[in-house]
């Protein structure tokens, strides 16, 4: 979790932003610390995602890296 929200290696990591991300993601309520569990595959989840925006004009590719991004 903070190796995604901080985009750092653990040991580069700053004691400081990493409590930050703690606090705000796990300690601010009682429900906070939840997490969900998809009923379907993620390939269905994501699915409709693709077909939305492909649907709308977009491209998307899968793994593959970006080279750029470009808001219409």
């Amino acid at each position: 979790m903070l190796v995604s929200a901080l985009n750092e290696d653990p040991d580069r990591m700053s004691v400081h932003y990493a409590g930050q991300v703690i606090r705000k993601s796990l300690l601010l309520s009682p429900g906070a610390g939840r997490m969900g569990v998809p009923a379907i595959p993620l390939s269905d989840l994501y699915g409709r995602a693709i077909d939305y925006i492909q649907s709308r004009g977009g491209q998307v590719e899968l793994s593959s890296a970006p080279e750029s991004f470009c808001v219409a």
